[in-house]
């Protein structure tokens, strides 16, 4: 596998983590990085370190049946660049996340981008920042908690 390729895995990892509603395991995976949340007209604060990041998606995320969100989280149109020294690399990619909670259709909640950025270390990349841009909103109060006067916002 190309490091190209185990980035697109890390980043993978992540989105099945959350679809899975296993919120320790995306701590964990974002341990050594800056969780940087921001969507349109709103750039959050950084979030560092397992616990914290943990404590955001426990906070944030709805869960449903055995405390999962009822998501799948689609990456595409992914582009990763690595440096010349071959130990850093930056992502950018579309985000489109779907759902499907009890008594509604299933259908695209929220879209965006991740502008990712990740470190080799001891032979094994790890995200360094993971910057979430939501930029498209449609029903997010179902999958997220968040005032409908931040998601109106341009």
């Amino acid at each position: 596998m190309t490091d190209q390729d185990d980035i697109r895995d890390l980043c993978f990892t992540y989105t099945y983590h959350l679809d899975d509603g296993e919120f320790d395991a995306v701590g964990e995976l974002l341990a050594d990085a800056v969780l940087r949340p921001t969507m349109a007209g709103v750039v959050g604060e950084d979030i560092r370190g397992a616990e914290a990041i943990t404590s955001f998606y426990r906070d944030q995320v709805v869960t449903y049946s055995r405390g999962r969100p009822m998501t799948r989280h689609l990456i595409t149109n992914q582009i990763i660049r690595l440096d010349e020294t071959g130990t850093k690399a930056r992502s950018t990619a579309y985000f489109t996340v779907l759902q499907r909670v009890p008594g509604q259709e299933y259908h695209v909640v929220v879209g965006g981008r991740y502008n990712d950025e990740f470190v080799k270390v001891d032979g094994a990349w790890r995200f360094s920042v993971k910057n979430i841009v939501a930029e498209h909103f449609n029903d997010i109060g179902n999958h997220f908690r968040i005032s409908d006067e931040r998601a109106a916002r341009p």
